[in-house]
């Protein structure tokens, strides 16, 4: 790293990029990892083409450099086409290049490393939706390189560019350019001071569905060490349904063969996204409380009510619940997405329906709590957290305990109602993360408490460093609020709610004429047999 006094410099194999050094932090914006034809696999490591190629900055504080690379924005940056990335047209037609797209990432730095001696452990985020649903400023790296940390913003096609199925085109491209960054950081982070070795992948929301599906990618292995999925958004999309979905989509846009998608524009595909995703919810998640039920304790179940997301092949993308030797931090906020419904569950259906499938009366009581809190007609709400985020990330936790590795999986839970919403809604620990709490007044309020993000950014921080977390594996999880503290009861209710399941399936599975029922013990019941049994054995010594 050159180490002039206010644009630093890096040389890569692909270029020289230059930085900003401000307040402590060097930052470089806007580095092309790979150039992403449309519908097409990501392709190579770009020529960055001299010095000043690439802009320097921070997401906060924007503007145009020398290439105008990454002009402004987080997410999938189309300000260079494949000629300038890639430092030549080579063969390509001008069709062609028009309709490349270059990926970027973003990389934040301690000033004044030596690339060559210096071994940061490092943090990449993979944005998802995340750039359009919150603010830029949430994911300025600044913190974290502050806190010994490099870190690196990576944006990769999302939506249908990302995910949508096409005959003749790659499948799960979103995450394929995701594997591309993290080579591109495999290669290139130790220059930026990081250590290949100890990467931490992260994400929430959609991005966070990706760190699971990275986890289940045979492709993946060896390119991170560790990984953290916040309230991630799990993908159990079956081949059939992807191409159903296409295929609805084909029709709306008069589409009939699969070359053909190259035509429509971008637009277009967009403005029927709405109409899909409402079909998708519908078929995802039914309204009534025993229906919705009957699909959260059911494994397989695709819960996540979004068109387009990442395709479970069995080659690519195996299942959710692969990748168990990976150290895993994974969590969701107690609301998660919080909505009104005119017709709202009735307290005594969610109960009726709760009992039913295996809940407590304790769990019951708490999660009926759950509705004068957060306000009229948003019982329904809680529930879809409960199916969409929180059952699905206790049934990854399980597969790893039973693949043998829940001493390498840690849960939290974040329960900090910001005073906006009276909810911890979904996103809203990410400023907390990052320790940005400069632009949050419209979601969090004016006074969010500083010692928490105190807190939750030194346990990230502490886990990319070291791959583990201060409190217990298994069942229980930290929470997160003014007086966060570990809970061995927390996420009870999606326990027995997948022990219920287990269960279920069990039963389903038994031959008729079987001697005797085989006890199944599952998530916390698994976790109370063997805390009762090591009771047992403390009281005969």
């Amino acid at each position: 790293m050159s180490d002039s006094a206010a644009r630093p410099e890096i040389q890569l194999a692909s270029g020289v990029v230059r930085g900003v050094r401000q307040r402590g932090i060097a930052s470089f914006v806007g580095i092309p990892y790979a150039v992403a034809p449309r519908f097409g696999e990501p392709e190579g490591v770009l020529v960055v083409g001299g010095v000043g190629g690439v802009r320097g900055g921070s997401p906060g504080d924007r503007t145009a450099g020398d290439s105008g690379a990454g002009a402004g924005t987080i997410g999938p940056t189309t300000g260079l086409r494949g000629d300038s990335a890639r430092g030549g047209g080579g063969e390509r037609s001008g069709a062609d290049r028009a309709t490349e797209e270059v990926l970027t990432v973003d990389v934040f730095t301690p000033a004044g490393v030596d690339g060559l001696h210096a071994r940061w452990p490092v943090l990449v985020w993979l944005l998802g939706d995340s750039a359009g649903a919150w603010p830029r400023s949430w994911f300025d790296g600044s913190s974290f390189a502050r806190s010994g940390v490099v870190t690196v913003v990576v944006s990769s096609r999302g939506g249908f560019a990302g995910f949508g199925m096409i005959d003749g085109f790659p499948l799960n491209r979103g995450l394929l350019d995701q594997l591309a960054a993290l080579r591109w950081v495999r290669d290139n982070i130790a220059a930026f001071g990081g250590d290949p070795d100890r990467v931490t992948v992260a994400g929430q929301g959609v991005g966070g569905g990706c760190v699971v599906a990275l986890l289940a990618t045979p492709a993946a292995r060896g390119l991170f060490g560790a990984a953290i999925a916040q309230s991630a958004e799990i993908s159990r999309m079956s081949v059939d349904q992807a191409a159903a979905t296409t295929h609805a989509l084909g029709a709306m846009l008069g589409v009939r063969e699969p070359s053909g998608w190259l035509d429509v524009d971008d637009a277009a595909i967009a403005a029927h996204v709405p109409a899909l995703t409402e079909r998708a919810l519908c078929s995802a998640l039914p309204t009534s409380a025993d229906a919705l039920l009957d699909r959260v304790v059911d494994p397989f179940a695709d819960l996540l009510g979004r068109p387009f997301a990442p395709v479970v092949d069995g080659t690519a993308f195996l299942s959710a619940e692969e990748g168990a030797d990976t150290p895993l931090l994974i969590g969701c906020t107690a609301n998660e997405r919080v909505f009104e419904r005119a017709t709202d569950c009735a307290p005594e259906s969610a109960m009726a329906a709760l009992r039913a499938h295996g809940v407590g009366r304790t769990c019951i009581t708490q999660f009926l709590g759950v509705g004068p809190v957060l306000g009229a007609r948003r019982l329904t709400s809680q529930l879809h957290a409960t199916a969409v985020f929180r059952r699905p990330a206790v049934q990854v936790v399980n597969a790893r305990r039973a693949a043998g590795r829940g001493d390498a999986t840690w849960m939290y839970d974040y329960r900090n109602r910001s005073p906006v919403d009276n909810a911890a809604a979904h996103g809203a620990e990410v400023p907390y993360v990052w320790n940005a709490l400069s632009n949050v007044a419209a979601r969090l309020g004016e006074h969010p408490p500083v010692e928490l993000a105190a807190r939750m950014h030194r346990d990230w921080v502490r886990f990319c460093t070291d791959f583990r977390c201060d409190w217990p594996t298994g069942t229980g999880a930290m929470i997160y609020n003014r007086t966060s503290t570990f809970d061995n009861t927390a996420y009870r209710l999606e326990w027995e709610l997948a022990e219920f399941g287990a269960t279920v399936r069990a039963a389903a599975a038994r031959p008729k004429l079987a001697a005797k029922p085989r006890e199944v013990r599952f998530g916390w019941a698994a976790v109370r047999a063997e805390r009762e049994a090591a009771a047992g054995v403390l009281r005969q010594r």
